[in-house]
């Protein structure tokens, strides 16, 4: 998806100004707004522990923490490719736990990203997700069959508030399936300190877009 909203900006152009629904709204933008970068190299180095229930066959957990080093050479601003040296350096636990009638999945992470190209602002960052499907219906909550994501970005001289990012979902699971239909609705809101230098025109103000995020999960 972040690669396709820079492909049809670059190669129908025509196409992504008719997407521009109002003033403020672009419904590629929507899709595909939340991501940096086009791809990244990973390397993740850490811990993975066993939460099985004890006496139960059909239930399976795991957990994982560990340190985790990405990088790449593209970072994208608003659905177009900027080359940018990066480097990511995290710290997070994630933990999944499977059974027949429920899915829960939760992470958390901290960590900095580094910029090659100068005016791309560099920061340290917290997250926090959290995921859950219901198979089964079960008494009503909203909890159930939801999730949502939060991203906090600071600068990492100032730590000011760069960035903020946040997803809640709602998950419909398919009929005698494990197959899941999502579809997430949030914000991404960035600083017009993001981006300084060249990167800066027409960013004089701080940047708000609303993401619409549909998935399936299997």
């Amino acid at each position: 998806m972040p690669y396709l909203g820079t492909y049809v900006r670059a190669h129908d152009p025509v196409f992504y100004g008719d997407a521009q629904l109002s003033g403020s709204f672009n419904w590629i933008k929507a899709l595909t707004a939340g991501f940096e970068e086009p791809y990244a190299f990973s390397l993740l180095a850490g811990n993975v522990a066993n939460f099985n229930v004890p006496g139960s066959h059909d239930t399976k957990g795991l957990g994982y923490s560990g340190y985790l080093f990405s990088m790449g050479n593209y970072h994208i601003k608003d659905n177009t490719l900027i080359q940018d040296q990066w480097r990511e350096y995290e710290w997070k636990m994630k933990g999944d736990r499977k059974s027949p009638v429920k899915k829960l999945s939760w992470s958390f992470r901290v960590g900095a990203k580094l910029h090659g190209n100068p005016d791309i602002t560099d920061i340290i960052y917290l997250s926090f997700r959290r995921s859950r499907v219901d198979y089964q219906e079960e008494e009503s909550s909203f909890l159930s069959n939801s999730g949502f994501e939060y991203t906090y970005d600071m600068d990492r001289r100032t730590l000011s508030a760069i960035r903020h990012f946040f997803l809640v979902d709602k998950k419909w699971p398919l009929h005698d399936s494990q197959t899941v239909f999502s579809l997430a609705v949030g914000f991404v809101w960035e600083s017009a300190r993001k981006y300084t230098g060249v990167l800066a025109a027409g960013r004089e103000k701080n940047d708000f877009q609303v993401i619409v995020r549909p998935n399936i999960e299997f």
